[in-house]
């Protein structure tokens, strides 16, 4: 074998080799983002469903307060516990947001109050 053919030979080894390291290192590439993608989108799916579950809009409405209401009653009537730690944050939120001085209300009163649902209304 002459050396002329002998230096092709490994030339072309060289060549060989470096487009199977070429080629392997893509496929890994690939591989890894296809798997990345993949556990995004199922993460996001799972992300959206719990989402979905625990969506809730924030409303107003306004009341007349009756005879017999106090603040303590309408809070049992329109706080929930998932959105206000304690009834005491649900007045204070309502006192603060109709300009009361205290607790007190009156029969006749018109008090704007807020209240969570989980449907969306426009």
């Amino acid at each position: 074998m002459s050396r002329r053919e002998r230096e092709r030979q490994i030339r072309n080894k060289r060549i060989k080799r470096a487009r199977t390291l070429k080629r392997n290192m893509i496929l890994t590439f690939m591989t890894i983002c296809f798997v990345f993608i993949i556990g995004f989108t199922i993460d996001g799916f799972r992300s959206n469903a719990k989402d979905n579950q625990a969506v809730s809009y924030k409303y107003y409405t306004t009341i007349t307060v009756e005879n017999g209401d106090n603040l303590w009653a309408i809070a049992n009537t329109y706080a929930d516990q998932e959105h206000y730690e304690s009834t005491e944050q649900y007045i204070n939120e309502v006192v603060k947001m109709n300009h009361l001085q205290d607790e007190q209300i009156y029969s006749g009163d018109t008090l704007c109050i807020p209240y969570y649902s989980n449907e969306f209304k426009q």
